[in-house]
């Protein structure tokens, strides 16, 4: 039969009283092509009905209750997913009373003609069943469909905000403006920061000259924190490593507490430069890509180390001490005009401490070059700075600038740390080594009253101490 080409592939079970009228459903049904198991009792049908899923039972109407089981409280009867017919004769029909509760697809009479019954039954339990594939392959589809909703839905709902931080980070970006140094980069990143509404705090370190400690600007902004100087085991010579910047976070951490995010900024090497750590909230900053900020401030700042770099090319602030004297004298002598006033930073103190502590060596050439490199960041327009050996610097301050740089340059000279220079520098943490500042008047007479005056008396010093003492 043309109609039953699939029969084969319904699962059907037997559980019937007599073993003749089994027989004769079991023929009927392989009429048909439909092969069924025998079950004898009902636990044994139970067994089966809970390890397999069958597409039809057939079900002797004297069999539905064995002892303590009733078929009617299995739980796919229950639940109605079992798909059952129950058979009945003449003389048992009366039991069919009692199966008016139960959602069964038909009642088949064994005295009857079976194979019109059962090929009736068996037509619909396969259209059913392929009605249920049917189902089951729509399900299927729509639910592969709504899962490429949702996936086109995310992907189109991460392109939006993607886009909408594109263009929030390159207004972002757009409202620091263009920047021609490093120093006024992160000038324009502390003051863009600080007007953030979705940040609430943060900080900035950076290398110093030498790589050797890492540094955060001085600034007085909202929102920004003056972070503490960190020295490193070595230099940083490609960049801040990975060793520090676990430092720098554990340092933030317990400044500014946890859910920080650290955005790297990184000039011509692989390692950053410059770490900026902050704390942000507001529901636009819960889903950022912050590798896209990273990506435009490295970009900047790059920019900003160009120039810098081409500026440096064109001028230096270096000077000797006798082009300094030189510029002096001309003023004295010539009435030139001046365009600067000088100011002098005394190291007194720490020439005598190191004087005393012979045994406690000293990192000069680090020391000079941290402080003159630093000191420079806080001084604006045509400067120059010379030094005069050991005994002090000698800054040319434009006029312009003077009460800016002033304040700058005694704030820095108060908070730099001298002692960190020494070999044993924990001795001399307590001892005031702060540098003196006065300005003089332009003229190489006054530098050499300042500055060799003080020399010559240190030698008269060191003289007497090694004079032997006459008994009278």
């Amino acid at each position: 039969m043309a109609e039953f080409q699939s029969v084969k592939e319904l699962s059907v079970a037997l559980l019937i009283d007599d073993i003749e009228d089994t027989k004769k459903v079991s023929d009927s049904l392989r009429d048909l092509g439909v092969f069924a198991h025998f079950y004898q009792e009902l636990d044994e049908l139970w067994v089966a009905l809970n390890t397999q899923n069958l597409d039809l039972c057939l079900i002797d109407i004297k069999k539905t209750s064995q002892d303590m089981l009733s078929f009617k409280q299995h739980p796919k009867v229950k639940n109605k997913s079992l798909k059952y017919a129950l058979i009945y004769k003449d003389s048992t029909k009366f039991l069919m009373q009692g199966a008016r509760d139960l959602y069964f697809e038909a009642a088949i009479n064994s005295d009857m003609n079976l194979a019109f019954q059962l090929q009736n039954l068996i037509r619909r339990r396969l259209e059913f069943k392929n009605l249920e594939e049917n189902f089951n392959t729509l399900n299927s589809r729509i639910d592969r469909l709504k899962l490429r909703g949702k996936r086109l839905t995310e992907e189109q709902e991460a392109l939006s905000t993607q886009s909408r931080q594109m263009n929030e980070l390159s207004a972002f970006i757009k409202s620091m403006g263009r920047v021609d140094s490093v120093e006024e980069f992160l000038n324009r990143v502390i003051s863009s920061f600080s007007k953030w509404d979705n940040c609430i705090e943060f900080g900035i370190y950076q290398l110093n000259s030498t790589g050797q400690k890492l540094v955060s600007p001085l600034r007085r902004m909202d929102k920004y924190r003056n972070l503490p100087d960190l020295w490193l085991t070595r230099a940083g010579d490609l960049g801040i490593e990975e060793y520090a910047q676990e430092m720098i976070n554990d340092v933030c951490y317990g400044l500014m507490g946890d859910e920080l995010v650290s955005l790297n900024i990184t000039g011509i090497n692989d390692l950053p430069d410059i770490l900026l750590v902050g704390r942000f909230e507001g529901q636009s900053t819960n889903k950022m890509d912050w590798s896209m900020l990273e990506m435009k401030l490295s970009a900047e700042y790059r920019g900003a180390l160009a120039s810098t770099y081409m500026r440096d090319e064109k001028r230096t602030y270096s000077e000797s001490i006798f082009t300094m004297m030189q510029n002096m004298d001309d003023i004295l002598f010539h009435r030139v005009d001046s365009e600067h006033r000088y100011l002098m930073i005394d190291f007194s103190n720490l020439v005598s401490t190191v004087r005393q502590r012979t045994g406690n060596r000293f990192h000069w050439k680090a020391f000079y070059q941290e402080f003159s490199s630093e000191m420079a960041q806080f001084l604006h327009g045509d400067f120059r700075i010379a030094s005069y050996g050991a005994e002090g610097i000698f800054v040319a301050i434009d006029k312009k600038f003077i009460e800016m740089d002033f304040q700058g340059i005694k704030a820095f000279v108060e908070d730099f740390q001298v002692w960190r220079y020494f070999e044993d520098s924990a001795l001399l943490v307590s001892q005031d080594l702060t540098p003196s500042m006065k300005f003089i008047a332009p003229a190489s007479a006054n530098v050499l009253r300042h500055v060799h005056g003080d020399a010559l008396d240190f030698m008269q010093d060191a003289l007497d101490s090694q004079r032997p003492h006459l008994e009278v």
